[in-house]
């Protein structure tokens, strides 16, 4: 299914933001879905516009989540998988309602999700996680200049 590799691909970083990195294995991607069978074009077509990706088939959000959310419980079948999704505070509402969706409702796969924001995040998704069921949220203050200095040391040596 080399056309929906090529799809996916064409996504790119949609958010202008170049310190944004996706990493989507688009070869994953494939192989998951020639795994579940079914109407690839259809699945395609569902996992497409949170990628930031237009779909002619216009798939529903209900259907765009359910489809992403069945895509990475898929690859935790397989093996124990940890989604880790760092800089939250420029996400998209979609985006957030996404990740809120999966925590909410996968189960019974060995599927960890760690998000990290800045407390901007707070400012504008009053109480984003909070009250979500299998979610919690660790605040962190912010390191100090001698912290923060012995930490690049560390990475330096």
């Amino acid at each position: 299914m080399a056309g929906a590799a090529n799809a996916l691909q064409e996504g790119g970083d949609r958010t202008g933001d170049a310190d944004l990195d996706h990493q989507i294995d688009v070869a994953d991607v494939d192989a998951e879905l020639e795994r579940g069978g079914g109407d690839q074009r259809l699945e395609l077509a569902s996992l497409q516009p949170l990628l930031g990706i237009e779909s002619a088939a216009g798939a529903e959000r209900g259907e765009s989540f359910a489809a992403w959310r069945m895509f990475l419980e898929s690859i935790a079948e397989r093996d124990p998988t940890v989604l880790v999704v760092e800089d939250l505070q420029w996400a998209d509402p979609a985006f957030l309602d996404f990740l809120a969706h999966l925590v909410e409702h996968a189960s019974g796969v060995p599927l960890f999700v760690v998000c990290t924001a800045r407390p901007e995040l707070a400012d504008r998704a009053h109480g984003w996680a909070g009250g979500v069921r299998n979610a919690t949220t660790i605040t962190l203050n912010p390191l100090t200049e001698a912290e923060a200095g012995r930490l690049v040391d560390e990475l330096l040596e």
